[in-house]
């Protein structure tokens, strides 16, 4: 149907199935379409891309291959084919996660620097060449999954529409630009973010406007909450907001998750507990350690050391925290172990030991 409404408008189209990381088959194609007759091609926009992720510790062969083929190989051959051709441009369809990173995108943000640095090459040699480090598409490919829209609803940025985005590309093109980052900020947010404004990419820490005085943002509200509460009252305050923040990670019901129920148990994995620490970063105002789920894996533990950093608990509240946690002793000797570890490792283990 698509090709049919470009018909209309007096294109001609010449659909081709192939694997763009497949030279060989690639070349083919363009000599038996330059053999036909066709009009010139004089132009490349390369879309191909998968995703597998995976935190760095998890990834294998298999997972990188499958990530890299179609962005590494597929945008070389392009290249090796055309590198000779006339083109009025040549167009490689980057993300935002070569210059951010993304959780769990370690392969996936790769993959794209390599576009990033072909369209350097390309420019270098005086062919043409643009790389496009894309916010994602609203409702297409990974940004439609319900594991993309659980991820990037607390991103600093929105997502953009087809319509958006094709405008922007022709524009793009036209100024014939080397790379650009299409990234629409949420500057209420970023300007809210208080000290978790920190944690922030330095991409996007270097563009945030300064904070306004007296301007509360959510870490504030949330701890203006907890200490204008009565004292015997905060620890279950603050439990209460860190079952909440689970249960929207997990997406599931804060009533279903206990106190001194391993969070492994629930089902959060490594790249879930990247998600959980850094909405309490930005909650709280807090910077915390990437193993903080590693380190205290129940509501009770996490509770207890998270209004410890705070300043939130008094004799009372300290009493009450240290009655629901471990044995003291277990707890020192695993913190001892996991000090050994790189963050990676601590992650992971949370899998492999629930």
């Amino acid at each position: 149907a698509a090709v049919r409404e470009l018909e209309t408008c007096g294109a001609h189209v010449y659909l081709a199935t192939v694997d763009v990381a497949d030279q060989a088959a690639l070349t083919e194609f363009v000599e038996r379409y330059h053999g036909e007759g066709w009009p010139a091609i004089r132009g490349v926009i390369h879309t191909a891309g998968t995703i597998e992720d995976k935190l760095i510790r998890q990834l294998d062969e298999q997972s990188l291959a499958t990530v890299m083929r179609p962005k590494v190989i597929g945008g070389w051959a392009l290249h090796t084919i055309f590198a000779s051709l006339p083109l009025d441009f040549f167009v490689l369809f980057s993300s935002m996660g070569s210059l951010l990173g993304t959780p769990g995108q370690g392969n996936y943000a790769s993959a794209n620097a390599f576009l990033d640095g072909l369209a350097a090459y390309r420019h270098a040699q005086g062919l043409p060449a643009t790389t496009i480090n894309w916010s994602t598409w609203a409702g297409l490919g990974f940004a439609a999954s319900e594991g993309a829209q659980r991820l990037f609803k607390h991103a600093p940025f929105h997502s953009l529409t087809a319509q958006q985005a094709l405008e922007i590309l022709r524009t793009i093109i036209s100024q014939q630009l080397v790379q650009t980052a299409v990234m629409p900020i949420k500057w209420a947010m970023m300007a809210g973010a208080d000290s978790g404004a920190a944690n922030l990419p330095a991409l996007l820490r270097d563009l945030t406007p300064p904070q306004q005085s007296g301007g509360a943002g959510q870490g504030a509200a949330v701890c203006k909450t907890l200490f204008e509460a009565p004292a015997e009252e905060r620890l279950a305050l603050l439990q209460q907001y860190l079952r909440e923040q689970l249960g929207q990670v997990l997406r599931m019901s804060s009533d279903q998750i206990g106190l001194d129920q391993p969070l492994g148990s629930l089902g959060l994995d490594s790249i879930m507990g990247v998600e959980l620490r850094n909405r309490l970063e930005g909650g709280l105002g807090l910077t915390l350690s990437a193993t903080l789920v590693w380190n205290y894996p129940t509501i009770a533990e996490l509770s207890a050391h998270l209004a410890d950093k705070l300043g939130l608990i008094g004799e009372l509240v300290l009493e009450l925290a240290t009655t629901t946690a471990k044995d003291s002793s277990s707890l020192d000797k695993a913190l001892s172990l996991m000090a050994e570890l790189s963050d990676e490792d601590a992650l992971n283990a949370l899998l492999e030991n629930n």
